[in-house]
């Protein structure tokens, strides 16, 4: 599931801009194999 922050309109100038701003970005995806988890809820 994704969720868009912006309004599709608005999404070229936020990148225009966050180039500007803060230059070349990278985007790095994971999924994980394992997911290790505790209940702590009884504490």
């Amino acid at each position: 599931m994704s969720a868009r922050y912006l309004p599709e309109e608005k999404v070229a100038g936020y990148v225009e801009m966050a180039l500007a701003e803060h230059g070349e970005q990278v985007v790095i995806r994971l999924r994980p194999e394992r997911w290790i988890s505790a209940d702590l809820g009884s504490l």
